[in-house]
């Protein structure tokens, strides 16, 4: 009987709040530095020790050629996880056994050095997987034209754009020969097109046997490639079994719960210079509803708080409002209604109301941006989801949920005449 690909027991990991860190590696220090300014204290608190624990008593098997999809909240555990298995940062305890060669994709550049070219960055990687040159060799061609890069191959990747940087390294990640492939929200970066390919080849390497996990918030995606699926939450597993049940438990429970009203922003996947950051969002519905929810056509608020390390000037501050497959179905931004801020400097509260959602029923995922001259500060991808209810008290319900013409209601006069 074969070995099962990744065999986990017992694993955690926690970090302490207050007293000094050790690492196991000269990356995770680094990284625990420049981003220590930026922390919550509020994640799931030891309180006794004054740790948190970021993954509690994870026991997981998964087979070889299984695509295992993996979903939650922000701050859940699911990228702790894939940092442990890909080696980056080591368990506090218990244990994971990897059976196989593995390549990694946990965020955009992750693995690149930044003064090397595209080129060498390509060597280098397959060589860190294990490669000799002459495999190297026979596989290069395929990875250049899938990462369609192929003009900036000799630019240094730190002058690459995410976009560019996360090709290249889907591709490479995608095309060495490696048995196990982790993935980490590799969709939310970059075109439709190039989602399209990643999808594509993600169902090639799985017919070919290879053994694959991913996180990723596009849920649509989990139940088309993958075959397995569990939820995070806290930490912990709290759901294993079909992708299209594990999606059903996730909603069920983004809906049925009470404290998903208020997101802390502190652990969310961001980009920018982080001259100021969201650091929490809440969604408030009129008429009020336990956790993120809203009835169609009826008033929903956003609520941001907004943490400034710098001052910014004539900020542009974005809402965009996706859907589950990652499109953006609409955006709001302050410049739009000409209510321009002057300055970025102190701590920030600030509210975006739309008097009547156009939405139809489901759930829906909200990205925050804030921008000074162009210049991205703050970029927030998925920091809340908002479920979208029926409205039994409003004939707009029968228009918003009838299924026809997409996911977005205009209002909209018809008038007949007959001759």
């Amino acid at each position: 009987m074969p070995k099962d690909a990744i065999q986990i027991f017992r694993l955690g990991k926690k970090y302490p709040l207050n007293e000094a860190e050790r690492f196991d590696q000269l990356r995770e220090a680094i990284s625990d530095w420049i981003s220590r300014p930026f922390r919550s204290s509020t994640f799931h608190v030891e309180k006794n020790n004054e740790f948190i624990w970021a993954l509690k008593d994870i026991d997981l098997s998964v087979r070889p050629g299984e695509t295992l999809g993996i979903i939650g909240r922000n701050g859940a555990g699911k990228s702790t996880l894939l940092k442990i298995l890909s080696r980056v940062t080591q368990p506090t305890e218990g244990e994971a056994i990897l059976n196989g060669s593995v390549s990694s994709l946990l965020e955009v550049g992750t693995g690149f050095h930044p003064d090397l070219t595209g080129r060498e960055n390509i060597y280098l990687n397959a060589a860190i997987l294990g490669m000799n040159r002459r495999a190297i060799r026979e596989k290069f061609q395929e990875i250049v034209e899938f990462s369609e890069v192929g003009q900036f191959l000799n630019t240094q990747v730190k002058k690459y754009s995410s976009g560019m940087a996360v090709r290249l390294a889907f591709a490479i990640a995608a095309h060495l020969d490696s048995e196990i492939m982790l993935i980490d929200e590799v969709l939310a970066v970059g075109d439709a097109s190039f989602q399209r390919k990643c999808l594509d080849k993600m169902e090639s390497n799985a017919r070919s046997g290879r053994t694959i996990l991913f996180v990723s918030h596009n849920l649509p995606a989990i139940e088309r490639l993958c075959s397995r699926c569990i939820v995070f939450e806290k930490g912990m597993i709290v759901f294993d079994g079909k992708p299209n049940e594990a999606i059903d438990f996730y909603y069920r429970t983004q809906v049925s719960t009470g404290d998903h009203s208020a997101f802390d922003l502190a652990d969310s996947t961001r980009s920018g210079t982080g001259k100021a950051r969201f650091t929490c969002l809440e969604i408030r519905s009129n008429p009020p509803h336990r956790g993120n929810i809203v009835q169609s056509g009826k008033q929903m608020d956003i609520f941001l708080r907004v943490k400034s390390l710098m001052s910014v000037m004539n900020p542009q501050i974005a809402i965009l409002l996706k859907d589950q497959t990652g499109r953006t179905l609409f955006g709001m931004n302050t410049t739009e209604v000409l209510q321009k801020i002057r300055i970025l400097d102190k701590d920030t509260e600030i509210c975006c109301s739309i008097p009547e959602v156009p939405l139809k029923e489901g759930v829906y995922f909200i990205d925050l941006w804030i921008t000074e001259s162009n210049e991205t500060v703050d970029y927030v991808r998925y920091a809340s989801s908002v479920t979208i209810v029926p409205n039994d008290s409003n004939p707009l319900n029968q228009q918003l949920t009838t299924g026809y013409g997409g996911l977005i209601f205009v209002k909209h006069e018809w008038k007949f005449q007959q001759t």
